[in-house]
């Protein structure tokens, strides 16, 4: 074996799925190809594609260690694809299931930092930022309203910019080029103390036990690039 080929496997490279992506210019994604999520509970899958999640009232949720250690405090972008499928919407309970970064593994219900965006349904249905310091995902989601409204299915392109320790954009897009955006762009003061984000994690939670608001949402082409504020150039 040559020297090149020797240096070339003891590298190290991130684990995930890259076999089609066409980001490579991306460090960390994920196409959902195939499954390196560990799943708590039995309403979220890969398939097809894609990490699709049904909202329900409980605790399900999964985490990837996309990385392998925390993100930085100060700057990191993550884009991803949301489809949503099966939209009812009613005026109870409220329901939520957002992607983004979280500090440890344990169940939605429990405390944790947390910077995410997804799909809340209430009386209507919005693309909501989540942020949480030491809180559950509930009352993490709905903290940054971007405005961007849904009445039943469609797909949207999510972005998330962590601009410093205490600010975060929240985007939510209507094309893949991340060209036009739904509604204006949301600037939200994080807290500084919102730090040790590792997992790439994504929670359903819903606040009552009937199941009349529901909605399922598909998540695709996720991907995070750390230690900047600049999406990669390759959308």
């Amino acid at each position: 074996m040559s020297l090149f080929n020797q240096d070339f496997l003891s590298r190290s490279f991130p684990s995930q799925n890259r076999s089609t992506t066409p980001y490579t210019a991306w460090t960390y994604v994920d196409q959902f190809d195939t499954d390196l999520w560990t799943h708590s509970g039995g309403d979220n899958t890969v398939s097809g594609g894609e990490l699709n999640s049904v909202l329900q009232r409980a605790q399900h949720y999964s985490y990837y260690d996309i990385k392998g250690s925390a993100f930085s405090d100060t700057s990191w972008v993550m884009r991803v694809t949301a489809r949503l499928s099966s939209v009812s919407i009613t005026a109870n309970p409220n329901i939520t299931c957002p992607m983004g970064l979280r500090d440890v593994t344990t169940g939605t219900g429990s405390a944790a930092d947390y910077i995410g965006i997804g799909p809340f349904q209430v009386a209507a249905g919005t693309w909501d930022g989540a942020e949480g310091d030491g809180v559950s995902m509930q009352s993490a989601q709905g903290a940054a309203v971007t405005g961007a409204v849904y009445t039943g299915a469609e797909t949207r392109y999510l972005q998330i910019i962590r601009q410093s320790a205490t600010l975060t954009d929240f985007q939510v897009y209507e094309d893949s080029d991340f060209s036009t955006l739904d509604n204006e762009a949301l600037s939200h003061t994080t807290p500084s103390t919102n730090d040790g984000l590792r997992y790439a994690f994504i929670g359903g939670r819903n606040d009552a036990a009937s199941e009349t608001n529901t909605c399922t949402v598909h998540y695709d082409d996720l991907r995070f690039e750390d230690a900047t504020t600049t999406p990669p150039s390759d959308a």
